[in-house]
């Protein structure tokens, strides 16, 4: 199972430790059915091997941060995050209530931690066009997802450039403002898509991920933001840090 990092109370970087406030994750999703339509995937569901993993994650998170969780509108999204909360939950640990009032066990029903920004909703627009292209790149989805940063696509996606603002300015922002402020003590996790994952990663550190040694993510794998008491944020993924507090001042403007 990948290892991401979470819950750290310190982390080592430019040859000092920091203290982190907060640690915000951008996770993919656990496990899923296979998608038969690109445009439809958003009703994919998870596994029961995926749900199992996404229990047991939950089970071993820190306990001496709150978790709080928010996810894509998506179905294999809300169930990760349901299995995480539960699994959390039942081995102790402390989790912000993310169920809408009278909807406990209810997968159906809204909930408070939905947000949209995290998927953009409809990324794929055309099914005919998103399998041609899969075929032109051999079924890779690493290469797909390069082309589709770099510009490509345009006319049967959203661009990844405005995901990546929407998720950077209400996702990731509010993780730094709120350290600044003298937050701490919380375990954020935002649960999306690889596609999003790794454009964000992009437009945070302005690093190719196909250029630097690191991959696209597997299941319930993802990087973490260290938000630390200094007003530093500290990009960790499979390995590699990354200071992208700048990145976060300018995205504070858009």
């Amino acid at each position: 199972m990948p290892h991401l990092q979470q819950g750290n109370k310190t982390i080592s970087f430019g040859n000092k430790r920091h203290v982190v406030s907060i640690t915000n994750t951008f996770q993919r999703h656990s496990e899923r059915e296979h998608i038969k339509n690109a445009v439809r995937h958003h009703l994919v569901k998870l596994t029961p091997q995926g749900k199992i993993k996404a229990r047991e994650i939950g089970k071993n998170l820190p306990k001496d941060r709150t978790l709080k969780i928010y996810f894509s509108p998506s179905i294999r999204t809300k169930q990760t995050a349901h299995y995480l909360y539960r699994g959390h939950n039942e081995a102790g640990g402390s989790a912000a209530r993310y169920f809408s009032k009278g909807t406990k066990g209810n997968l159906g029903s809204k909930r408070v931690g939905e947000r949209e920004e995290l998927m953009g909703k409809h990324l794929f627009r055309d099914e005919k066009r998103v399998q041609e292209e899969y075929s032109k790149v051999g079924r890779d989805n690493a290469k797909m997802v390069r082309n589709w940063i770099d510009g490509d696509y345009k006319d049967i996606t959203l661009s990844p450039k405005i995901i990546s603002k929407d998720i950077a300015k209400s996702r990731v922002v509010l993780g730094q403002r709120a350290a600044g402020m003298g937050v701490k003590g919380y375990q954020i996790m935002n649960i999306g898509h690889d596609w999003q994952i790794m454009a964000l990663f992009e437009f945070l550190t302005k690093k190719k991920f196909t250029n630097i040694g690191v991959t696209m993510p597997l299941p319930n794998e993802g990087f973490t933001i260290h938000h630390t008491a200094s007003g530093r944020a500290i990009l960790e993924y499979q390995g590699q840090k990354f200071d992208v507090t700048r990145a976060l001042k300018k995205a504070r403007k858009f």
